[in-house]
């Protein structure tokens, strides 16, 4: 069986509704009413009937269940095949009824992301079997996501700095010649960079020449300062390691291929 997925990002195929519909199962669905019903909301075998999120059966528009969803009775919901197309994703539909660290929510920004990547190899005309390394944000915080994505869109940041550790972890380092998809902080899609040098090296070792090239400060000892911080967060809070001043960078610079 294809897999169906629903405006929502929920797969319908594996739905117990879906799948207790497509194979007629009475029982089940009555079963399955039993389970979903509240104090407040009560559901009949009736309402257990599905063939997936983008049908027009005439059964599912009088079923408390799919017919009454919020977010597949959306007017924007007749032009796109996922809220992921919609140019209002994250709406309050979706911030309402799709957590945002579930595997639904997972799945629409795999969609989202894929869908952007698929635009740029047919703008730039690049061979549709490329795949990019990675799709990802500044930072660890709101405010600074932004902003550094801000610098990489105004020609002004045209590097990064990481840790080896964190590259340890992800299990593939980044090499000339790869794409990553640079997102907002919110997972939207703003540009794809394409990997121009690597150098690897130790952080006590990192000069001015090669810094400002992140564009991001006035002198060494700022650039240090800021991505001690960074590291020391990083380390604490995500990777289980202690920041050392010779510890191991990984130094990116890179070019906007696609905005």
């Amino acid at each position: 069986m294809n897999k169906e997925i629903a405006f929502c990002g929920l797969v319908c195929t594996d739905c117990p509704i879906y799948i207790a519909t497509a194979t007629q199962d009475e029982e089940k669905k009555e079963q399955l009413a039993r389970e979903y019903s509240t104090e407040t909301c009560t559901f009949e075998k009736e309402d257990m009937v599905c063939y997936g999120c983008h049908s027009q059966d005439e059964a599912m528009k009088h079923s408390k269940m799919c017919g009454d969803c919020e977010i597949r009775n959306c007017k924007k919901t007749a032009k796109i095949d996922t809220c992921a197309s919609c140019e209002a994703y994250p709406c309050a539909h979706i911030e309402r009824f799709v957590p945002a660290d579930g595997e639904n929510r997972k799945r629409l920004e795999k969609i989202r992301i894929d869908q952007y990547w698929k635009i740029f190899l047919e703008a730039k005309n690049v061979d549709a079997e490329t795949t990019y390394l990675e799709a990802f944000h500044f930072e660890m915080t709101e405010y600074l996501a932004n902003y550094l994505l801000d610098l990489v869109l105004r020609g002004q940041k045209k590097a990064t700095a990481s840790s080896l550790k964190s590259w340890e972890v992800e299990g593939t380092m980044p090499k000339e010649g790869d794409y990553s998809i640079v997102t907002d902080w919110a997972g939207k899609p703003r540009c794809v960079i394409q990997t121009k040098k690597i150098t690897v090296l130790p952080f006590n070792e990192i000069d001015f020449a090669l810094c400002s090239k992140e564009g991001e400060d006035d002198s060494l000892e700022s650039w240090r300062e800021g991505h001690r911080a960074f590291f020391t967060a990083e380390g604490k809070e995500e990777l289980d390691y202690t920041f050392t001043e010779d510890m191991m960078v990984v130094f990116e610079e890179f070019e906007v291929v696609y905005q």
